[in-house]
């Protein structure tokens, strides 16, 4: 079952980070339910689908940060598939206890 679900993994990663991740699909793909769904990435991934989406997203989002490739905080929620501004801030603050703001503030302290 990993072998099969690996494939799968990476393309829903990639879906995910531009927020356009279904679920539906992805149970479609492997013909299975989303319970079954669940119980294999939580087997093998050790996190459930949704939760996987939401790093996967995240992420895409901090790279497009830390690149600093993007005008306003708007165009970077927008891009990562959030519904707004606030819930990029609100995911950046889950994730690194931060605002997107205060992250760079911070990745600025250090040399390099």
């Amino acid at each position: 079952p990993r072998s099969t679900l690996f494939p799968y993994t990476t393309l829903f990663r990639s879906q995910a980070a531009k927020g356009t991740t279904q679920l539906i699909n992805l149970q479609q793909e492997l013909f299975v339910t989303e319970r079954t769904l669940q119980r294999l990435f939580l087997q093998y991934i050790g996190l459930t689908p949704k939760q996987y989406s939401r790093i996967c997203q995240f992420h895409a989002a901090l790279q497009q940060l830390t690149r600093n490739n993007f005008t306003d905080m708007a165009g970077v929620a927008f891009d990562n598939g959030y519904a707004d501004q606030s819930h990029l801030i609100r995911a950046f603050k889950d994730f690194t206890y931060y605002t997107p703001l205060e992250y760079q503030d911070e990745g600025r302290k250090f040399p390099g």
